[in-house]
């Protein structure tokens, strides 16, 4: 079986508290993007899983998140086949697009299929949290606005017609050492998910542009220079309706109302270095 695997960009993401355990309460507004990783699947009867990826930056074998998401299929299920899977990377990491989760939620909603009667939709979700939190809204695709630690998904409507233009300095952010910078630095208790969610409503790309925000943003940008240039560099071009960082970095994306205009700016910035992608929603 073959699928794509879909990155996500964050329209609002609202840090709320920190838990006792650890883990941090969000409210974020995810809506999936064309961007995709190309993830293959196919049993075998060697009984051990094995992933190979075209970017060599990233995991391969049993510390790839696609690894470990099929054995937790497998191990839930009581089912002991083998697997190969091949994860063709478009996506970047360490950018806040969430490739390595696409990439896991892929391989469940694979063996999902594959395995129609081995669990609940329930069961299939609370593995993709155990995973990553982002895991269970790109097994969904689909906009929500996604809170506690990710795991709750109310649907919102999709975006309006739009370009969606991606860059990327060339650095890549832990998403433990964000959290880590957040703590100290960060604002607790924002509110802009609601904002984005009646600005999507709405239907008003104008609206959902000024409700862009991440509560992320300050600090990560401030320990990393980087990412405020682009964010700079972004503003300064034509017809720009907003930029925001996406995640907990490094990427940031900007929303056009025409895709000329978003293909014209990214030629710019690609001259001046950076990564991009002219996206379109999902």
């Amino acid at each position: 079986m073959k699928e794509k695997a879909y990155a996500k960009i964050n329209l609002a993401l609202d840090v709320l508290s920190k838990r006792a355990d650890g883990y941090h309460e969000l409210a974020t507004v995810m809506h999936s993007i064309s961007l995709c990783d190309m993830v293959s699947l196919e049993l075998s009867d060697t009984g051990r899983i094995e992933v190979t990826a075209s970017d060599p930056a990233i995991p391969q074998g049993q510390e790839n998140i696609a690894c470990k998401a099929a054995k937790a299929f497998f191990d839930a299920a009581g089912i002991r086949p083998g697997a190969r899977i091949e994860i063709e990377k478009c996506i970047p990491t360490g950018a806040g697009l969430g490739g390595g989760s696409a990439d896991a939620a892929a391989v469940l909603r694979m063996l999902n299929r594959l395995f129609p009667d081995a669990l609940s939709e329930e069961k299939l979700f609370q593995i993709g949290a155990a995973l990553g939190a982002d895991v269970p809204f790109c097994m969904g695709q689909r906009p929500c606005l996604a809170q506690g630690i990710g795991e709750r998904l109310m649907p919102v409507p999709p975006l309006p017609g739009c370009a969606i233009l991606l860059c990327k300095p060339d650095i890549s952010v832990n998403t433990k050492e964000a959290y880590g910078l957040f703590d100290e630095q960060g604002q607790f208790g924002t509110h802009s998910a609601p904002a984005m969610c009646g600005a999507l409503k709405s239907g008003d790309i104008q609206g959902v542009a000024q409700a862009l925000f991440n509560a992320f943003q300050a600090s990560i940008a401030q320990a990393y220079p980087e990412i405020e240039r682009a964010l700079y560099n972004i503003r300064c071009q034509p017809d720009v309706l907003d930029t925001v960082m996406t995640g907990s970095g490094s990427a940031v994306f900007a929303l056009f109302e025409k895709r000329q205009s978003a293909q014209q700016a990214a030629s710019r910035l690609c001259e001046a270095g950076y990564w991009t992608f002219v996206a379109e929603p999902v």
